[in-house]
Order: C-alpha cells, then structure tokens, then sequence
C-alpha cells in the first residue's frame, strides 16, 4: 500500500527547484549583461578608431573580433591641401590590438597596430620639421574642429609594425621651390614604446628597407639597402641611431652633396655608415663615405668642381684608386640654433673630409663650398681645423695666451 507523500518533503523539493529558477534566471540576466557591455566597449572601440582616422579616411571595411582586435581593410587617407602626395596614408590591412582593460575605460590602450602593404608619405618641410599622417598627428590639419578636452578620445599606442610597405619621402629643406624625393621599398619597421601621444618614452627603433634607384641610360636601376637602428625621445628630440646606407645609387643623393653648379653624376654607388647622438639639442654624427663605380657627367667649364673639389683633380684620383673613394667625416652642430643648416653642413664636412682623403688643396675646397649658404665659410674653417686636428677651443685657447695681462 502506498504512503501519502511526506508534506514536508514536497515543500523542501519546491524550495530547491525554485532556488535553481532563480540561479539560472541571475546567471541569464548576468551573461546577457555582460554581452550588452562587451557590445557597447566594441561599438565604442570601432567608433574610437573611425574618430582617430577622421573624415579624410576611406575604406573597404572594419571588424571587431575576440578579444578587441580590430581589423580594417583597404584603408587610405586622403592628404591635405598642400601635401605632395595624393595620399598620407594606405594599407591593404591594419590590425589593431587594444587591451581589454581600457574597453571599459575613456582612455584606449593599443597594445599593437600592425600594417601590412602600406604606403606612407613623409614630408621634410623647409623648417626641417618631419611630418607624417598629419591629419591624426598634426592638429593644424585637421578639417573638424578641435573638440573640448573632456570630449576628446585619448589613444596610447605602444608597438606599431609595418611590414612589405613603401614610403615616399619628401624634402622641401634642401632647396628652395624644389621638392627631393627618395622612395624606400620592402619597408620592415618595428617601433617599440612608442606611447604617442605622450612622446615622453624612449622609442626603440629598428628599420629595414631598400633604397630604390632610378634608371640609368641602359635602362638598368641600381637599388640598396639600408637600415636604420636605436632609440628616439619625440618629446625632447635627443636620440641615439645608427645608419647604414650599402651601395645606393649615389644621383639620388645630389641635392645633399652638390650644388646645382657643380658636375653631376652619371653613374655611381654610395655607401655610408652614420651613427648620430642628440642630446641637449647638439648634434654629433661620425661617418665613413665610400663612392664607388663613380663616374662624372661632362663638366661645363675647365673650372668645374665636384663636392667642392676641382673636378679633373678627382677624375685622376677615381683613375689610380679604381674608382673607388672611402672619406670620413663628423657631422657637428646645435640644432638649437636657427643659422644652422643639416644640409649645408653634411656638404662642407663631406668635401673637406674628401679633400683630405685625396690629398687635394684645400683652398680650392673652401673656393668650392664657400658659396653654399651664409654660414658654410665658417663651418669649412672649423671642419678644415678639426681635420688637422685642431679645433675652436684650440683658436679660443691661442687667442687667450696672447692677450695681455690685466
């Protein structure tokens, strides 16, 4: 015979059941609240970048994936009035790797952004002041109105890599109303603790690339390789590089050794090891400079010279050195001070330095670059001076020994 049900223990059975109701109806609520603020971080992160990149921005299309990874497709932006390239910027794909903490945070954290088939234009304006992507980095090109600092989205990006691009870059500072360009191909770039907007971290940076030569009269182009290593401080411009140029085609670095006067070059290589220190605002910048395969165009005049130097004079010195020239030379100056001119320099201690390693008189050198900018007579004496190994503070000390006793 069966037993009537325990009263108490049917109450204890309803009890439990609704007890596991209302865990997995908390558990709903939570998991659907937690996809609804995954949702909305997401949303703010795509809408974030689209605000970053601007109005000038186009392209194919933008995703967000687990966990944050932003991927964009086709993406180009468009240059401002004025830029020499119809694009800043473009990339088959970039990859944008935010940390999951600042999703829910007013102040994005990107761990990452990496490129893949991009093209970058760099500009060197008259000032010597290097802009690039001016339209997110350069407020002053920007079409909206600057909003309110609390409206403002703050982005820290940490790592960026670029990887198979091409960059063009532009020079406005090496002659006026004329614009030099040199393109670098297969770019590998690696830029690490780059922190921007800060700009108060030290940027490790590690380039590679080849320089692309133009076509010389047999229609065969010269390219070289170059790479570029060591660490930069944006906030306070000091930094510590190493640069190394193999075997590039030396008529695409005219404008910084020659001046328009001067014979040019028909067929040549260019090899340069540079390692440059800035700090306090001085510059110190030792190299070495091998020319090789050199070979001159037709001089205008009997008077004609190349890289200051009477140019017959170096027609016999590539004869008996096989064509092959290597120079030292130490670029020196205070960035500071507003008379002073990267390029002119880099000219004068260049032909002084391949004076000295070919044994031709320096009065033609200093007649030969004394006429590159206001302050190269001074700078030609101070580099023939270092080249005899004696300096200014040597002059200054000569100066003081023959003053007369108070």
């Amino acid at each position: 015979m069966n037993k009537p049900p325990d009263p108490q223990s049917t109450s204890q059975q309803t009890t439990r059941r609704t007890g596991w109701r209302l865990w997995i109806i908390a558990l709903v609520v939570v998991v659907v609240a937690l996809l609804g603020m995954w949702r909305t971080a997401l949303y703010r992160l795509e809408s974030g970048v689209l605000r970053v990149l601007g109005p000038d921005a186009d392209l194919q299309d933008v995703s967000v994936g687990w966990p944050g990874v932003v991927v964009i497709k086709k993406l180009s932006l468009k240059s401002p009035e004025g830029w020499p390239a119809k694009e800043t910027l473009r990339a088959d794909r970039v990859q944008i790797v935010p940390t999951l903490r600042s999703l829910f945070s007013d102040r994005m954290i990107v761990r990452r952004v990496k490129i893949d088939g991009g093209y970058l234009s760099v500009l060197r304006n008259k000032q010597s002041q290097l802009k690039l992507v001016p339209s997110i980095f350069d407020p002053a090109y920007r079409r909206e109105p600057p909003k309110p600092y609390s409206e403002r989205l703050h982005v820290t990006i940490e790592h960026v890599e670029l990887g198979h691009s091409t960059i063009d870059f532009y020079d406005a500072s090496v002659e006026e109303g004329k614009l030099v360009k040199l393109q670098l191909v297969d770019v590998e770039a690696d830029l690490h603790g780059l922190r921007m907007p800060e700009r108060d971290a030290h940027t490790q940076v590690d380039i590679k690339g080849v320089v692309k030569g133009e076509k010389n009269d047999d229609g065969e182009r010269l390219d070289g390789p170059f790479t570029v290593k060591g660490q930069v401080q944006v906030a306070t411009r000091e930094s510590e590089l190493a640069i190394k140029l193999d075997g590039v085609d030396m008529r695409l670095l005219e404008p910084y050794l020659l001046r328009r006067s001067e014979t040019g070059v028909k067929r040549g290589k260019l090899s340069m090891e540079l390692t440059s220190t800035v700090k306090d605002r001085h510059l110190d910048a030792p190299g070495t400079l091998v020319l090789e395969d050199l070979k001159l165009r037709p001089g205008d005049n009997f008077g004609s010279t190349f890289m200051g130097m009477p140019r017959q004079a170096v027609l016999a010195t590539l004869k008996d050195r096989d064509g092959k020239i290597t120079l030292d030379f130490n670029l020196e100056g205070d960035l500071g001070n507003t008379r002073f001119s990267l390029n002119d320099t880099m000219a004068v201690r260049v032909a002084v330095g391949a004076a000295g390693a070919l044994g031709i008189g320096l009065v033609d050198v200093i007649k030969g670059v004394g006429t590159f900018g206001g302050d190269t007579v001074e700078a030609t004496g101070d580099a023939i001076g270092k080249l005899f190994g004696k300096g200014k503070s040597d002059d200054e000390d000569e100066d003081e020994s023959k003053a007369p006793p108070p």
